[in-house]
């Protein structure tokens, strides 16, 4: 089950609306509501189960005195429904509008298949980072997504009597448990299964296949984590001018994304614990109103930063008129940063 094949369909639907979404596999898109698609699994009668609703499957009591006997609470089996419904959503197509809430969920998703391809210093722990975050974008709650905690090539959960357990064993146990009638549905089940058990190996462990970004940019490398921080380090120089370059009011929708992406790891591997690094780039731009550009745009971005830290410190910028709105973001419609 190739979810890299999947991912990359929605990131090409994001940029551009292109045609409908076809088959992945077994796996197919059902539409929700016009210009919105769920994720799905098919079967040889073109019968489709969106993926968000996986448990409509199971009979629930059923499924919870099985668990029960491997361990498991009724908080733990709580959990492990919200998170598998919940990662469906990573692979959602939804043309109605874009949003902030997609830039986030794109950029923990491309770190994850970033580093845990090319580990990094303190790498688990960033990842971890990541993780947490993006489960959040996904709407699960913080007793649930605490719970998921990425170690090496494993994706670990912890459950209240157990520890830990690796979450494909989890995974394995919700489709080994349940007296499940296997006639037409047998095929959706089976597909449901690969479907969990691939998404824990496409954020957590490499080997399988990887994610193509195919962007007419210089500086989108500086998107995945791991080559941003290198050039931060030897060329931080380069970072800098791919941050002046991100307020360019006439980029394509691929460059757009590129530099929401770099004003992104900024955020997060620089200013969220050193936002006074900022100066630097005030220095090495030495142009107080290109320098106010980018200042205002990672506020906008959201991402770990805003207005009240920067405005604590002497950036030489006036930032009385920014208005942070949850609504602002780079519109790749017209590629043209809204302020």
């Amino acid at each position: 089950m190739n979810l890299a094949e999947v991912f990359s369909y929605k990131l090409s639907s994001f940029l551009n609306a292109g045609p409908e979404p076809n088959r992945f596999g077994p796996l197919v898109y059902a539409q929700a509501e016009p210009s919105q698609f769920l994720l799905a699994a098919g079967n040889v009668n073109d019968a489709a189960v969106p993926l968000v609703r996986w448990h409509d499957l199971f009979a629930m009591d059923g499924l919870a005195r099985a668990m029960r006997k491997h361990g498991y609470s009724e908080a733990d089996l709580d959990a492990v429904v919200v998170i598998l419904s919940r990662f469906a959503l990573l692979f959602e197509v939804d043309r109605r509008q874009r949003t902030n809430k997609d830039y986030f969920v794109f950029f923990y998703v491309l770190q994850l298949l970033a580093l845990k391809r090319r580990p990094v210093q303190r790498g688990d722990d960033i990842r971890n980072k990541m993780l947490y975050f993006l489960l959040f974008e996904l709407s699960i709650d913080h007793d649930a997504r605490a719970r998921l905690r990425l170690s090496g090539n494993r994706m670990m959960f912890a459950v209240d009597e157990l520890v830990e357990v690796d979450f494909l064993q989890v995974i394995d146990e919700v489709y080994g448990s349940p007296d499940i009638e296997r006639g037409e549905e047998h095929a959706l089940i089976s597909c449901m299964h690969g479907f969990h058990r691939a998404v824990v190996t496409f954020l957590a462990a490499p080997g399988d296949a990887e994610l193509r970004l195919n962007f007419d940019d210089r500086n989108a490398d500086l998107i995945e984590s791991d080559r941003f921080l290198d050039a931060l380090t030897r060329d931080p120089g380069r970072v800098f001018e791919a941050l002046a370059g991100a307020v360019d009011r006439h980029q394509s929708s691929d460059r757009l994304f590129v530099s929401n992406m770099i004003l992104m790891n900024y955020s997060f591997h620089v200013l969220k614990d050193r936002p006074g690094d900022v100066l630097n780039l005030r220095r090495h731009l030495g142009n107080d109103a290109l320098f106010g550009e980018v200042l205002r745009a990672l506020i906008h971005r959201r991402m770990f930063v805003d207005k009240a830290r920067f405005a604590a410190m002497d950036t030489g910028q006036d930032l009385s008129d920014v208005v942070v709105d949850s609504g602002l973001f780079y519109n790749i419609t017209h590629s043209e940063l809204i302020v």
